[in-house]
């Protein structure tokens, strides 16, 4: 459902569900993934846009999600809580700024939910100068300087001769970045 509340703000908000007959999860040794079975998604999105002058726009979007398999069981990796959302100041000039946030709450990383994959919160800064065809940006990436992963996975890793176990991949990027 979109509606606008205001000339100047639209909303909307959706509801919607999903049932797979084969979902695909990630294989850390093969660096693959495979079918494991019928699973069912379902979660609810709201976004917002507003205007309330001509120089700033600000956006935001948040969705909430669940998904597991049939048998109950997690799905790994599968996002629950993404939320995004901008501010952006212009000016006839051709100057713009723009503030950026990203979030990622906590997901299960396996299948009986005994492990948890990080979340994160991040914000991100941007001035622009656009003259004509032309446009330049400088930008700081992760304003406040969060400890974050861009990846993280969870799964069943060993050399042939290992005894079995499990193990955490992740991928930090740098903390700040201009």
């Amino acid at each position: 459902v979109r509606t606008p509340v205001q000339e100047w703000l639209d909303v909307s908000v959706a509801y919607w569900w999903l049932h797979l007959q084969s979902e695909l999860v990630f294989v850390g040794d093969a660096g693959d993934t495979e079918a494991k079975g019928r699973s069912r998604r379902q979660g609810v999105e709201v976004a917002v846009r507003a205007q309330p002058v001509e120089w700033l726009t600000g956006e935001a979007s948040v969705a909430y999600s669940s998904s597991e398999f049939s048998n109950g069981d997690a799905v790994p990796q599968a996002p629950r809580l993404v939320a995004k959302a901008s501010l952006l100041a212009t000016h006839d000039s051709g100057l713009s700024a723009e503030l950026d946030f990203t979030a990622l709450g906590r997901r299960y990383g396996d299948e009986d939910r005994s492990v948890k994959l990080h979340g994160y919160a991040i914000l991100d800064f941007a001035v622009r100068y656009r003259r004509g065809p032309i446009e330049g940006l400088v930008g700081l990436d992760n304003v406040l300087g969060s400890e974050w992963r861009s990846s993280e996975f969870y799964y069943e890793s060993r050399l042939q001769d290992e005894a079995e176990g499990a193990e955490l991949g992740e991928h930090l990027p740098a903390v700040r970045v201009l």
